[in-house]
């Protein structure tokens, strides 16, 4: 029995303008504990969320070290307060990243019959989907290993190469702006881009449900534009 679930009740986003809000974010206390345990506790992608989140949350410490997000993983279906912390933290980054998508049109809302299916992309690389007033999903995308190599060593003029450094040293030397843009936004960025390929290759064929985030063809602008510079830009023009 999910006795987290007995207290608990979805909140709702308000977006001023938007004519599909109020948003609630999943249906079901299970919807909710299923992808926090998917995302927000995912090893990939925990790495991401500590990037986003508040940096004075007490979120960020629970999910940055492994043995406590497996404490998690289990309390966050039984505890009420586990469930709380969570839901709350993962409700305040999907309501920044959707006005974020609102305010730039990075979302499309397409009508199916009675309802509708919406997906949008948030300047930090959240990708959401949103169906007949609810969020069924959203997460960071294509997220790279925490701690595995992101590019080859330079080859020295006498030869030989450097070693590969791993991510936690390339990281290092960025701020955690360029940190968001790099390790969290730009993977999701071209995900999305993949998923319109794929979306692309299925003329004729039923459309696979993961390729509803080729939805956003032509909301997003082109990869070779998306420089650390223009984001920055997108990011201001939301207020960040």
């Amino acid at each position: 029995m999910n006795t987290a679930g007995d207290e608990w009740q979805p909140a709702t986003i308000s977006i001023e303008g938007c004519p599909y809000c109020p948003i609630k974010v999943f249906s079901v206390c299970d919807k909710a504990v299923e992808h926090i345990r998917e995302h927000l506790l995912d090893e990939r992608e925990a790495a991401a969320w500590v990037c986003v989140l508040d940096p004075h949350g007490a979120v960020i410490d629970a999910i940055s070290d492994p043995h406590s997000r497996n404490r998690l993983y289990h309390e966050c279906g039984r505890q009420v307060e586990a469930l709380r912390l969570l839901y709350e933290a993962y409700t305040k980054v999907i309501e920044s990243n959707l006005r974020d998508a609102c305010w730039l049109h990075w979302k499309y809302v397409e009508r199916r019959g009675a309802g509708w299916l919406g997906v949008a992309l948030g300047t930090c690389g959240l990708l959401m989907v949103a169906e007949n007033g609810t969020i069924v999903t959203a997460f960071f995308p294509r997220q790279p290993e925490p701690d595995g190599p992101v590019r080859r060593g330079k080859r020295h003029m006498r030869g030989g190469t450097q070693p590969k450094e791993s991510l936690k040293e390339y990281e290092a030397r960025w701020t955690n702006e360029e940190r968001i843009y790099y390790r969290v936004f730009r993977p999701a960025f071209r995900f999305v881009r993949a998923a319109q390929e794929e979306w692309f290759a299925q003329i004729g064929w039923l459309r696979p449900r993961n390729t509803d985030y080729a939805l956003l063809k032509d909301k997003l602008p082109p990869v070779a534009h998306m420089t650390l510079v223009t984001w920055r830009e997108y990011r201001k023009k939301c207020g960040h």
